[in-house]
């Protein structure tokens, strides 16, 4: 099968390593891919090239998106089929990286790839599995077709909005994990967060649009479970930091942490609307803002979120 592959990052690896059995093409949409070492399987192409490549695997950054989404519209038809790994939601619009991309591009039939699998995992060959989230049983097929191994199996969601959001919405609950974590409250405080997380996380996702239950599928709890664990996560560890640097300038852990940092903290600021008037419980959520925003520390976060008022689970 020929396969497109768009971007760089941590989720290009593990595909690039799942796709092995395929004749993979890689369009880096930034042109950085001569400095880019690709495996043998991985040849290197011009936007041109994807225009017969029926199936195309993006892996960009939230502010990446929309550009390149713009630029694979002017190649792409309505017979190709696009899949995305982007966990977050584009600032100030929240639009999901589906709905950008049905803007872009004459593409309808989308796919979300995300679930807990670490690109070390992977790699290794250690069994690990992650959903597509699509409205098409087609793109399912064909997700499975092309990932589908011995050591990972590919799961079918048809909540591809509800995915996007919990998948983008669970990074905030890790990043307060993170703090829990530091703080050495022990496994108690971080089972309570995770758990009260994923709600908070439901509530959001039916808000949105998007089925209660995704929240507890891979795209949700599969998501927090792998960026709360031991091996953590980019969030979890801004989390960690500034906890463990109490009072540091969020603008600080920005520059320090790159993109990880710049789609969270754009992330949590986008919400601050949804937080003031949406009229659902989101304690969570309006902690983190404060604590993004520079006006708590991590500490009175932590306080805040532990004297809330405790009424039925």
């Amino acid at each position: 099968m020929d396969v497109g592959l768009v971007g760089q990052g941590d989720r290009f690896e593990a595909l690039a390593h799942l796709l092995r059995n395929h004749d993979v093409f890689h369009w880096d949409a930034d042109g950085a891919d001569g400095d880019v070492e690709l495996p043998e399987h991985v040849r290197r192409a011009e936007l041109s090239d994807l225009r017969e490549i029926p199936i195309i695997f993006l892996c960009l950054p939230i502010h990446r998106v929309r550009e390149t989404g713009r630029e694979l519209g002017s190649v792409l038809s309505g017979r190709h089929v696009l899949i995305h790994t982007t966990r977050n939601l584009e600032f100030g619009t929240l639009h999901t990286p589906s709905a950008i991309l049905s803007e872009e591009t004459p593409t309808q039939r989308f796919g979300f790839l995300t679930g807990p699998f670490h690109t070390s995992d992977v790699l290794a060959g250690r069994p690990s599995s992650g959903v597509c989230a699509s409205e098409f049983p087609e793109v399912h097929e064909l997700t499975q077709d092309a990932l589908d191994t011995a050591d990972f199996r590919v799961y079918r969601n048809q909540d591809i909005k509800g995915s996007e959001v919990a998948a983008a919405y669970t990074r905030i609950i890790a990043m307060l994990s993170g703090i829990g974590r530091q703080m050495e409250f022990g496994h108690s405080l971080e089972a309570t967060l995770f758990t009260r997380g994923l709600a908070e996380t439901a509530r959001f996702v039916l808000y949105r649009g998007g089925y209660e239950k995704t929240a507890f599928g891979l795209a949700g709890a599969g998501n927090l479970h792998l960026d709360t664990s031991p091996s953590s996560s980019p969030e979890a560890d801004i989390g960690a930091e500034f906890m463990r640097r109490e009072g540091v300038d969020p603008e600080q852990l920005r520059a320090e942490f790159g993109v990880a940092a710049n789609g969270l903290f754009n992330l949590v600021k986008s919400l601050e609307s949804v937080a003031e008037g949406s009229g659902i419980d989101l304690p969570i959520l309006q902690h983190a803002i404060e604590l993004i925003e520079g006006n708590m520390t991590a500490h009175k976060v932590v306080e805040a979120l532990l004297g809330l008022p405790v009424f039925h689970e």
